[in-house]
């Protein structure tokens, strides 16, 4: 700490070492323990400040980050706006300022914003769970569709590598100089016949793999549940 300011403070080693409880060197010699704790009676009253301040501000950072999942969550099951809905209505409501007048007005419209807040409130919780299951189904079905495309892919893989193999086996049989002329035909036709029989295999993988596209996706198709009719109607 030497030539910074705070250590012209009589009191920064025992400050120091009560703030920073992790800290094990100062001014290059080993903290005591017993210092630690003498230092930390010292300055309890603000240590505790200082505790407050931190928890007083973990808990705003919670509350935002609590607001903006909700707000995500709204977005998500396409209710955006669905909290200043009633404002917004009365808002452009023309007649609210010939209502205004009227000395019962406020209650009625207070008796209103009730009856909206709670009716909405189990709208918007209804949704959104339905939201959730829905996007939860689409994630099984999205994985159980990679799934079977990863499968036919090695499928497939699998098969052009065996291929090539074979292929480079026959080359070399091809390049033998004592080669006879009806082994060489031989070893064509069979190259042949592989590369044909290949490419029906990667036919079958293909159509195998629509078909089993075809029928997780129907199965996605027939287990959508429609959102719930939450009425927002006034009682």
């Amino acid at each position: 700490m030497q030539g910074n300011p705070c250590s012209k403070d009589p009191e920064y080693h025992m400050r120091i070492i009560a703030h920073l409880k992790d800290i094990v060197y100062v001014d290059y010699r080993l903290v005591d323990p017993d210092q630690v704790q003498s230092a930390r009676e010292h300055f309890q009253d603000e240590l505790f400040e200082v505790y407050e301040e931190e928890k007083r501000k973990a808990e705003e950072m919670q509350k935002v980050e609590e607001l903006h999942q909700r707000q995500q969550q709204l977005k998500d099951a396409n209710l955006e706006g669905i909290n200043t809905l009633l404002d917004e209505m009365l808002k452009d409501d023309t007649e609210q300022e010939k209502l205004k007048n009227l000395t019962f007005w406020p209650e009625v419209i207070d008796e209103l914003q009730h009856e909206f807040r709670l009716l909405s409130e189990e709208f918007i919780e209804n949704t959104i769970k339905e939201n959730v299951k829905k996007e939860n189904e689409r994630s099984v079905f999205e994985n159980a569709l990679n799934r079977n495309r990863e499968e036919k892919d090695e499928a497939s893989i699998s098969l052009v590598h065996k291929f090539n193999l074979k292929k480079k086996h026959l080359i070399r049989q091809l390049e033998e100089d004592n080669i006879r002329e009806e082994e060489a035909v031989a070893y064509l036709k069979e190259l042949q016949e592989s590369n044909l029989e290949l490419n029906d295999d990667l036919l079958e993988i293909e159509l195998r793999q629509m078909e089993d596209d075809d029928q997780i996706l129907s199965g996605a198709a027939s287990s959508v549940i429609a959102l719930p009719c939450g009425s927002l109607m006034f009682h």
